[in-house]
């Protein structure tokens, strides 16, 4: 790299960015790479640098300070220029100028600014194509029917505690096989508190004299129950078409082997549930509760 040391530009060069061997400093570097930041490439933000130093120079000037190849200082000064950061002078050979930084530099952030808005704008356009490309393929994998899923749960307790988790679940509907209603008391606050919300609720089950004061209260907020037929051993929900919870008691046996070790008879009876979204079998108990219902 040439400089002319005599030069007052020289001097202010090998203070300000230049080392006594003429390599380059961390200032240098530092302000090189704010600018690339701001979009300019490394060869147009050098000859910036050096037209500000050097004040006007021509092309060949400009290429012997810098460092900038001769075969590309033209496509340089052109982007200059076509950014608003230099201009040129009508002399032979052309002389080109730089822009005063405050100037150039604020033209520099607006032309990224425009950039950026353009980018943002062509990334929004993207964003809702590829938006509604997706909501077509999640409608389709909606309607597609969801594989079978099955659960099986055991004991009293747990049926319980299922049940009332399952209810409180519910947004619209829930069609309910009911048996001799002794778990209807416990959960009224439960189906009253789903009739604020407008779910409809029914109940098929058997009314007796004894339940009757239950059925009545039941009824006082919105719950409609019906007589299920005598024949109807059933237990369980559907809830919102979409969940099916049945449940069945089953007798607890081989209690009496255990009474050689010292061990008191269990309970004789308990219960099983089995609950599935598997959509045939949801939309069939829905079908049998309606039919059911409509004849009751």
């Amino acid at each position: 790299m040439v400089v002319e040391k005599s030069s007052s530009e020289a001097k202010i060069l090998n203070i300000f960015l230049f080392k006594t061997d003429d390599t380059m400093t961390e200032k240098f570097n530092e302000i090189i790479n704010l600018m690339k930041s701001l979009g300019l490439t490394e060869y147009e933000s050098k000859a910036y640098i050096f037209l500000i130093i050097h004040g006007s120079l021509t092309a060949d000037s400009l290429c012997e300070l810098s460092g900038i190849p001769s075969g590309r200082i033209y496509d340089v000064l052109l982007s200059l220029e076509r950014k608003g950061l230099i201009s040129t002078i009508p002399s032979k050979p052309k002389m080109y100028l730089a822009t005063h930084p405050s100037l150039g530099l604020d033209i520099l952030v607006r032309l990224k600014e425009e950039r950026l808005r353009d980018e943002i704008r062509m990334l929004k356009r993207r964003a809702k194509k590829v938006k509604n490309i997706l909501k077509e393929i999640y409608r389709v994998s909606e309607r597609k029917e969801r594989p079978f899923s099955l659960g099986v749960i055991k004991g009293a307790e747990g049926l319980s505690e299922l049940t009332k988790s399952l209810l409180k679940s519910v947004k619209k509907e829930a069609l309910i096989f009911a048996g001799d209603l002794t778990w209807l008391e416990t959960n009224l606050p439960l189906l009253r508190m789903m009739k604020k919300k407008n779910i409809d609720v029914k109940i098929l089950a058997d009314i007796l004299p004894e339940n009757k004061p239950l059925v009545e209260k039941a009824s006082s907020f919105g719950v409609e129950i019906k007589q299920k037929p005598k024949d109807l051993d059933l237990r369980g929900f559907v809830l919102d078409k979409r969940i099916l919870y049945v449940s069945k008691k089953y007798k607890v046996t081989g209690w009496e082997k255990l009474k050689n070790f010292g061990l008191k008879k269990g309970p004789s009876e308990d219960y099983w549930g089995l609950v599935t979204e598997h959509k045939p079998l949801v939309n069939v108990l829905r079908d049998y509760f309606y039919q059911i219902w409509n004849n009751a």
